[in-house]
Protein backbone atom coordinates (compact mmCIF):
# COMPACT_ATOMS: atom_id res chain seq x y z
CA UNK A 1 0.00 0.00 0.00
CA UNK A 2 1.56 3.04 -1.17
CA UNK A 3 1.79 6.32 1.49
CA UNK A 4 -0.69 8.50 -0.17
CA UNK A 5 -3.38 5.62 0.30
CA UNK A 6 -2.20 4.87 4.13
CA UNK A 7 -2.19 8.82 4.12
CA UNK A 8 -5.58 9.11 3.10
CA UNK A 9 -7.01 5.85 5.30
CA UNK A 10 -5.57 7.40 8.43
CA UNK A 11 -7.31 10.44 7.56
CA UNK A 12 -10.47 9.40 6.86
CA UNK A 13 -11.16 6.75 9.61
CA UNK A 14 -8.84 9.10 11.86
CA UNK A 15 -11.78 9.28 14.79
CA UNK A 16 -12.12 5.27 14.44
CA UNK A 17 -8.36 4.94 14.99
CA UNK A 18 -8.27 7.13 18.09
CA UNK A 19 -11.42 5.39 19.63
CA UNK A 20 -9.67 2.16 18.55
CA UNK A 21 -6.31 3.12 20.20
CA UNK A 22 -7.60 4.18 23.21
CA UNK A 23 -8.29 0.93 24.17
CA UNK A 24 -4.33 -0.07 24.75
CA UNK A 25 -2.94 0.60 27.61
CA UNK A 26 -0.88 3.44 28.34
CA UNK A 27 2.83 1.68 27.85
CA UNK A 28 1.74 0.47 25.14
CA UNK A 29 0.63 3.94 23.58
CA UNK A 30 3.52 5.58 24.62
CA UNK A 31 6.17 2.60 22.97
CA UNK A 32 3.64 2.78 19.80
CA UNK A 33 4.79 6.80 20.43
CA UNK A 34 8.13 6.26 20.35
CA UNK A 35 8.40 4.19 17.49
CA UNK A 36 6.72 6.94 15.13
CA UNK A 37 9.51 9.41 16.85
CA UNK A 38 12.37 6.73 15.74
CA UNK A 39 10.90 6.17 11.81
CA UNK A 40 9.69 9.88 11.67
CA UNK A 41 13.97 10.59 12.49
CA UNK A 42 14.66 8.34 9.92
CA UNK A 43 11.70 9.35 7.24
CA UNK A 44 13.93 13.27 8.10
CA UNK A 45 17.30 12.06 7.52
CA UNK A 46 16.36 10.35 4.27
CA UNK A 47 14.11 13.79 3.31
CA UNK A 48 10.77 11.10 2.82
CA UNK A 49 7.95 13.36 2.96
CA UNK A 50 5.49 11.03 2.40
CA UNK A 51 6.85 9.42 5.26
CA UNK A 52 7.18 12.31 7.54
CA UNK A 53 3.04 13.53 6.75
CA UNK A 54 2.13 10.56 7.17
CA UNK A 55 3.91 9.82 10.50
CA UNK A 56 2.74 13.15 11.65
CA UNK A 57 -1.11 11.78 11.17
CA UNK A 58 -0.12 8.63 13.16
CA UNK A 59 1.40 10.89 16.12
CA UNK A 60 -1.31 13.18 16.67
CA UNK A 61 -3.81 10.23 16.54
CA UNK A 62 -1.81 8.52 19.26
CA UNK A 63 -1.77 11.55 20.96
CA UNK A 64 -5.18 12.16 20.60
CA UNK A 65 -6.16 8.51 22.06
CA UNK A 66 -3.98 9.21 25.19
CA UNK A 67 -5.96 12.10 25.59
CA UNK A 68 -9.03 10.21 24.83
CA UNK A 69 -8.48 7.45 26.85
CA UNK A 70 -7.34 10.02 30.10
CA UNK A 71 -10.16 12.11 30.11
CA UNK A 72 -13.29 9.20 29.06
CA UNK A 73 -11.39 6.90 31.87
CA UNK A 74 -10.89 4.03 29.11
CA UNK A 75 -10.17 0.53 30.40
CA UNK A 76 -7.85 -1.38 28.69
CA UNK A 77 -8.45 -4.26 26.31
CA UNK A 78 -6.98 -7.86 27.31
CA UNK A 79 -4.89 -8.81 25.01
CA UNK A 80 -5.86 -12.22 22.93
CA UNK A 81 -3.64 -14.41 25.54
CA UNK A 82 -5.11 -12.92 28.16
CA UNK A 83 -8.54 -13.36 27.32
CA UNK A 84 -8.05 -16.96 26.41
CA UNK A 85 -6.71 -17.70 29.81
CA UNK A 86 -9.42 -15.91 31.87
CA UNK A 87 -11.77 -17.89 29.55
CA UNK A 88 -10.23 -21.26 30.58
CA UNK A 89 -10.06 -20.55 34.20
CA UNK A 90 -13.69 -19.36 34.05
CA UNK A 91 -14.36 -22.97 32.50
CA UNK A 92 -12.57 -25.01 35.08
CA UNK A 93 -13.94 -23.02 37.88
CA UNK A 94 -17.17 -23.87 36.73
CA UNK A 95 -16.41 -27.44 35.89
CA UNK A 96 -14.48 -27.49 39.59
CA UNK A 97 -18.16 -26.45 41.06
CA UNK A 98 -19.98 -29.15 39.24
CA UNK A 99 -17.89 -31.84 40.90
CA UNK A 100 -18.14 -30.19 44.24
CA UNK A 101 -21.72 -29.80 44.23
CA UNK A 102 -21.88 -33.14 42.81
CA UNK A 103 -19.95 -34.31 45.99
CA UNK A 104 -16.68 -35.48 44.04
CA UNK A 105 -13.15 -34.50 44.35
CA UNK A 106 -12.07 -32.31 41.43
CA UNK A 107 -9.86 -34.07 39.64
CA UNK A 108 -6.68 -32.76 38.77
CA UNK A 109 -4.67 -35.14 36.78
CA UNK A 110 -0.90 -34.64 36.20
CA UNK A 111 0.86 -35.28 32.96
CA UNK A 112 2.69 -38.87 32.63
CA UNK A 113 6.17 -39.26 31.90
CA UNK A 114 6.81 -42.86 30.46
CA UNK A 115 9.50 -44.55 33.07
CA UNK A 116 12.51 -45.78 32.25
CA UNK A 117 10.56 -49.09 31.80
CA UNK A 118 8.03 -47.80 29.30
CA UNK A 119 10.75 -46.89 26.79
CA UNK A 120 11.67 -48.47 23.76
CA UNK A 121 15.11 -50.95 24.22
CA UNK A 122 16.16 -49.14 21.14
CA UNK A 123 16.50 -45.64 21.89
CA UNK A 124 18.11 -44.82 25.15
CA UNK A 125 17.38 -41.55 26.96
CA UNK A 126 20.72 -40.00 26.20
CA UNK A 127 20.56 -40.51 21.82
CA UNK A 128 17.18 -39.06 22.71
CA UNK A 129 18.94 -35.91 24.13
CA UNK A 130 21.75 -35.69 21.43
CA UNK A 131 18.92 -35.05 19.01
CA UNK A 132 18.20 -31.33 20.35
Amino acid sequence: MSKATQLQEALDHAEANVQHMATWSQRQLAERLEVVHIQSQLAEEKKDTAALELLEVWRSQLIAARLYKAEHHVPDTLSDIKQAIAEIETIQNHADDRQEALGEEPEVSEPSRPSQKQRPKSEPAESQLGLF
